[in-house]
C-alpha cells in the first residue's frame, strides 16, 4: 500500500498526516501537539522523534513545511519563450526587488499556460538561514526529507479533504489567519494559491486595533483587484488568537472585501473530525496543513513549487566521492607503473610528494569552501543591514517632520521609493505642509481621497520618491 507523510511545523504546534491508497485516499495516521515558541531545537526534535517512533510512522521522504510569512511568494505573467530564455526571465523578474541575491535563498517555481501566448509563474523564495535551521530540526529528529513546500500553498487542498462535500469548491476562495501578533490573506482558485499577503495585527492593551484592521483588509482587496482582476466568492476565517467576538470579524472581513456575512464561513462549524479542532473550537491549522502537504506528494513534481535542499547537496557529494575513488584508481595504476621502472626507494620517495600534495590540496579546497560562504554570508548581513538602516532613517526622520497626533498603520518600502503609507492623523492639510517643507518627504504625493475616521482622525495614503541622503538633526 502506497503511504505518504507530511509534517507541518509552526510556532507553537506541529502535526504529522499520513495518508495511504493509490486511488481512494485515507488519513491512516494523524498525530499533533503543541510546544512553546522558545522551545529548542533539540527538545522539538526529541519530541518529533518519539512521534514517529510511537505511532510506528516511517522517517523516510517525509514532506515538511517551511513558513511560508517568512518568505517572498510573487505570481507573474510572462511571454512565452524558449525554455532556456523563460528560465532566465523567470529568475531576473522574480529576484527584483527582494532584499538578497538568487544565491542568498533556497528557491523554485512553476509555470503554466496563461492564454495563447503568455505563461502564469508563480514562485516563493525562503532564505537559506532559515532553510538550514529548518534541515538541521530535521536532521536532528533523523528523518529523512523528500523535499520542502510553503505551508499556506496547500491549506486550501487540505481543507477540501477534510471538510469533504462541506467545502465550497465554487469560485474564488479566501482564508483569512488571525495569528496572535498577525494577519494572513491566501487567494486560491480551485485550490491553487493566487495571492498571498502579511501584515502586522495592531493591538491596543490586548484588543484589535478594528479601524486600522479595516484599512489593511481594504488594502488587500485593492491589491488583489489589481493584480488578480478578481475578489474572493466566499472567506474561511481562521481565528487563532480568539482576539475578538467572531461576530465583530465577520462583520469587518465582510465590510471590507464586500461579502455577505453568510459567505463567511468558520472551519470548525463545517463538521470537521474532532481530532482537526483544538480548544474553544480553534481548527488546527498545522493539522489541515500536513494533510494538504501529504496529498501535494501524489501530485505532479510540476504541479507545485518543491524546495529540496539534502538530495542535491548529497548528489554533488555523490559525484565528488566517484571523482576521487577514479583519481585514488588513476593514483594506484601509476604507482603500479612506476613500480616497474623504478627502483623501491625511489618509488616510495614520489608516493610520499604525492601523499604531501594531496593533503596541501585538501587544504586549500576547504579555505576556498570557507572564504565562499563567509563571503555569502557577509553580502546577506549587509543586506539586512541596510535595509535596517534605511528603515531607522526613515522612521526618524518622520518622527522629526510630522505634527503631534499622526498615526503611521503601514509602510511598503521599495528601493528609493516609498511604494505606499497610509495613516491617520488630526489634520491633514497641517501634515502635507510639514511633508512639503521637507527636504526628505517633499516628493510624496497623495494617493485617493482623505477620508474622515469614525473617531475623527483624517486617514489618508501617500506614495513616492524619498531623500535617503536628508541628514537628521536632533
Amino acid at each position: 500500500m502506497i503511504k505518504t507523510i507530511g509534517l507541518a511545523l509552526q510556532d507553537k504546534d506541529w502535526a504529522i498526516v499520513e495518508i495511504s491508497g493509490k486511488r481512494e485516499f485515507k488519513i491512516t495516521s494523524h498525530v499533533c501537539g503543541e510546544w512553546a515558541p522558545e522551545t529548542a531545537d533539540s527538545a522539538k526534535a526529541e519530541i518529533l522523534k518519539k512521534a514517529f517512533l510511537s505511532h510506528q510512522l516511517s522517517n523516510k521522504n517525509v514532506v515538511v513545511s517551511v513558513p511560508m510569512k517568512e518568505g517572498y511568494w510573487k505570481q507573474m505573467r510572462l511571454p512565452a519563450l524558449t525554455e532556456r530564455d523563460v528560465n532566465r526571465l523567470i529568475k531576473n523578474a522574480f529576484f527584483q526587488g527582494l532584499p538578497g541575491t538568487p544565491d542568498s535563498f533556497c528557491w523554485g517555481f512553476k509555470k503554466s499556460n496563461f492564454g495563447s501566448k503568455q505563461l502564469l509563474i508563480s514562485g516563493f523564495a525562503l532564505p537559506k538561514q532559515l532553510m538550514r535551521e529548518q534541515a538541521d530540526l530535521i536532521q536532528k529528529a533523523e528523518l529523512n526529507v523528500a523535499y520542502y513546500l510553503p505551508d499556506r500553498a496547500h491549506l486550501s487542498t487540505g481543507l477540501a479533504f477534510v471538510a469533504g462535500e462541506d467545502f465550497s469548491t465554487g469560485g474564488a476562495t479566501m482564508f483569512l489567519i488571525v495569528n496572535s501578533l498577525d494577519v494572513e490573506i491566501c487567494l486560491f482558485q480551485a485550490n491553487d494559491i493566487e495571492y498571498y499577503r502579511h501584515f502586522p495585527l495592531l493591538l491596543n492593551e490586548g484588543k484589535v486595533e478594528q479601524e486600522a484592521l479595516s484599512d489593511e483588509l481594504r488594502l488587500t482587496k485593492f491589491m488583489i483587484r489589481k493584480e488578480i482582476r478578481s475578489l474572493p466568492d466566499c472567506c474561511y476565517l481562521l481565528d487563532q488568537a480568539d482576539h475578538w467576538p467572531r461576530e465583530e470579524g465577520i462583520e469587518i472581513i465582510a465590510a471590507a472585501f464586500d461579502l455577505e456575512q453568510a459567505n463567511i464561513k468558520i472551519p470548525s462549524e463545517i463538521g470537521l473530525p474532532l481530532s482537526f479542532c483544538q480548544k474553544k473550537e480553534i481548527v488546527s491549522l498545522s493539522s489541515l496543513i500536513a494533510v494538504g502537504l501529504t496529498l501535494e506528494a501524489r501530485t505532479n513534481e510540476r504541479a507545485s513549487i518543491r524546495l529540496t535542499t539534502g538530495k542535491r547537496r548529497k548528489g554533488i557529494k555523490d559525484q565528488i566521492t566517484f571523482l576521487l575513488a577514479a583519481l585514488g584508481l588513476l593514483m594506484i595504476l601509476a604507482g603500479v607503473t612506476l613500480n616497474l621502472r623504478l627502483e623501491h626507494k625511489e618509488k616510495q620517495t614520489l608516493l610520499g610528494e604525492i601523499a604531501k600534495h594531496e593533503k596541501k590540496i585538501g587544504e586549500i579546497k576547504k579555505l576556498i569552501s570557507l572564504e565562499e560562504e563567509l563571503t555569502k554570508q557577509a553580502l546577506f548581513f549587509q543586506q539586512e543591514w541596510e535595509m535596517n538602516r534605511k528603515m531607522q532613517k526613515f522612521f526618524a526622520v518622520w518622527e522629526e517632520v510630522v505634527p503631534n497626533g499622526t498615526i503611521l498603520t503601514s509602510v511598503i518600502f521599495d528601493h528609493n521609493e516609498i511604494r505606499q503609507i497610509t495613516g491617520r492623523c488630526l489634520s491633514f492639510s497641517e501634515l502635507y505642509q510639514a511633508l512639503l517643507t521637507s527636504s526628505f518627504f517633499k516628493q510624496l504625493q497623495v494617493k485617493g481621497e482623505i477620508t474622515i475616521s469614525r473617531d475623527g482622525y483624517e486617514v489618508f495614503t501617500l506614495s513616492g520618491k524619498w531623500n535617503e541622503h536628508y541628514e537628521v538633526h536632533n
